[in-house]
Parts: C-alpha cells; structure tokens; sequence
C-alpha cells in the first residue's frame, strides 16, 4: 500500500510540473483593426479572415482609381463612383457603348453604278458620281463592350435636310469593278437610345481630277444629324 501512494504521488507531482510550464495563450487587445466582420484572434493577433477582400488591407479601393467599396468584407463595384453614363465592372469605370458625338463631312468621285449592283458589276466609262455628306455621328464601341448604357446625344437636325446628296454627272471616267466598302455608319439617339442607320457603302471610287462638272441629276438620302438633343 504505501508504494502505490508513493507512485501516485509522484506522478501528481510530474503532472503538476508540465502544467505549469505549457505556453499561455495571449489575448487580442482592443478592436481589431478594421471591420470586426473580416478579423480572427489567433495567438494573441488580429488575423485577417481567408477570403477577406478588405479590411486592414484596404484592397478596395474606394473611388479615385477604381469604383469598389467594402461590403461585409467583400469588394463590390458601385456604379455611383462613377459617371451617371458609365458603368463600373471588376472595379474599373467603362465608358459608354454609344456616345461622344461629332461632326462629320467627306466628298467622294466613283465611276456610275447602279445601285445595289453586286460585286464585280463593270462601273461606267460615261458618267461619274459626285457624294456629299454632312451630318453627325456617335461611336459605337461594338456589342462586346461591358458598358450598355449610352451617351450619344445625336439628334435630328431640323427641318429636316439630307445626310448625303448625290450627283450624276455627264463625265468619261476610268471605269473599274464594284467592291463595296464602308463610308460611314451613323449612329445617333438621345437618353438610352443609340440608333443607326447606316452603313453608307461607295464603290469605283477615283480621284476627282478624272470627273468633270457636267451635273445631270441628283438623289438625297437620308437625314442630317446634329449634336445636342433640344430643338
């Protein structure tokens, strides 16, 4: 019996000793650094939870360079930090799909072809084609742009005018082949709308020294545009 007291006690007194000599655990002291949502105390520190976007790191940012703000520590976009017609993705302000209007002219010489004649359609040696334009358009960024809202602010010009007046004119001209290519494509609306109607093709082009100024008729199309919505 009293070597079994004797072992008991030595093995309290063994048990005591390791006790005493384990590592306190610390205490995180005050409020944690930023949101209290986005903090864990470990080892006596404020840790950042895995995941969180923002916090003591601020990696939102706020405005100024980007347009994110800190949403149970989580950075979302916010559109307020940006244009009324921009739209915030991935912290970054997207301009417009459709805006920035401007003026827009040009003149052209082609060789006379019917219109609508398909590619490859001989151009005439006998007449010219003279094309005036003026009028204005927006820029379209193309159905791939992230921002859907629209700036455009092109309207019709009052009274109504053409956007292009043709003249045929009685003329030898090098002739050529049709091969259809863009001139202009507008674009134009107000408020939420971006409209076109275009495009404007031209085909036998030539310099205008071939063409000499012997008018015959002439065709409008279309309606100018101007810049600015009010009438």
């Amino acid at each position: 019996m009293r070597m079994r007291r004797k072992a008991i006690a030595i093995f309290l007194i063994s048990l005591s000793f390791f006790t005493v000599n384990l590592p306190a655990i610390g205490c995180c002291e005050g409020s944690p650094p930023g949101d209290p949502h986005c903090y864990n105390c470990e080892d006596g520190v404020w840790v950042l939870i895995d995941g969180a976007e923002c916090g003591q790191t601020l990696d939102c940012t706020f405005g100024g360079e980007g347009c994110e703000i800190c949403v149970d520590c989580m950075c979302q976009d916010d559109d307020s930090l940006c244009d009324a017609d921009e739209c915030c993705i991935d912290g970054i302000c997207w301009g417009p799909i459709c805006g920035g209007c401007t003026d827009v002219s040009g003149t052209v010489w082609e060789c006379y072809h019917p219109w609508g004649a398909p590619k490859g359609y001989p151009c005439w040696f006998t007449r010219c084609i003279f094309l005036w334009m003026v009028s204005a358009t927006c820029t379209y960024e193309g159905p791939d742009w992230p921002c859907k809202k629209t700036n455009c602010n092109t309207a019709y010009s009052y009274p109504l005018a053409p956007e292009v007046i043709k003249i045929a004119h009685d003329s030898p001209c090098p002739g050529g082949y049709v091969s259809w290519e863009v001139w202009f494509w507008h674009w134009y609306g107000c408020g939420e709308t971006c409209l076109t109607d275009g495009p404007y093709f031209t085909a036998c082009e030539v310099p205008s020294s071939f063409c000499t100024w012997y008018p015959l008729w002439q065709e409008l199309e279309g309606y100018m545009k101007k810049c600015g919505c009010s009438y």
